[in-house]
């Protein structure tokens, strides 16, 4: 394989890549018994957080208050940067965690 072809391999790894994710409804906003269960995305290392909504809007719809329809995602109480990237959000709070990351959507 030559050079230039294993750069276009590499770059393809880069751009495709994915992070699994496990996303759960704040305990706060839950209105059913049993609690939702996560949900499990797959989402672009360079996407970023508001580009998963359409996914999770539909997963969370049944178990949330009448009329609220804000979300927002938050890692031990702290709000995550939406202009982040993915990766970078990963990267960073993975200092903090490193047995893995489990977001909350409220």
């Amino acid at each position: 394989m030559d050079v230039e072809a294993m750069g276009r391999e590499a770059q393809k790894y880069v751009w495709e890549g994915a992070i699994p994710l496990q996303i759960h409804l704040h305990e706060s906003e839950v209105t059913t018994l049993p609690h939702p269960s996560p949900a499990l995305v797959l989402a672009p290392r360079m996407g970023y957080l508001p580009l998963l909504l359409p996914l999770l809007k539909p997963h969370f719809s049944s178990t949330l208050p009448p009329g609220v329809d804000t979300i927002w995602f938050e890692y031990k109480g702290l709000p995550l940067k939406w202009k982040w990237p993915n990766i970078e959000i990963l990267v960073y709070w993975q200092w903090e965690s490193p047995g893995g990351l489990t977001w909350i959507v409220g």
